[in-house]
């Protein structure tokens, strides 16, 4: 395949070929992803990193399904033909449901520590 005859913001690839961005604000992106990771180890302890990046990870799924469960049971936003049947709206409140209650658990236990 001869690629001498394209432009710099095409590259080949085995799909073929892909148009690479080349503005400055993707470049500033692609900076701030590779650097900001090293900059938040140098300013931030790696404990408190590892907190945030718990309780973001626990926190994903309830909003996920909290998400799907109020986007996907609209059939004005999605269509009737993709809204949400009743079972797994019912799988999908179950999952908030539980993630509540057990956040709650986890609340009150804390307060109750707290006070002693």
């Amino acid at each position: 395949m001869n690629t001498e005859k394209l432009p710099k913001s095409v590259a080949c690839s085995n799909r073929g070929f892909v148009r690479v961005p080349k503005s400055w604000p993707y470049q500033v992106y692609l900076y701030g992803i590779a650097t900001a990771p090293i900059l938040g180890l140098i300013v931030v302890d790696f404990e408190t990193i590892q907190k945030t990046y718990a309780v973001v990870g626990a926190l994903f799924i309830p909003m996920l399904a909290a998400v799907l469960l109020a986007m996907n049971g609209r059939a004005k936003w999605v269509g009737e033909q993709y809204k949400n049947s009743w079972i797994t709206s019912l799988v999908l409140a179950g999952a908030v449901l539980f993630f509540l209650l057990a956040g709650g658990m986890e609340i009150s236990e804390q307060l109750t520590i707290g006070t002693q």
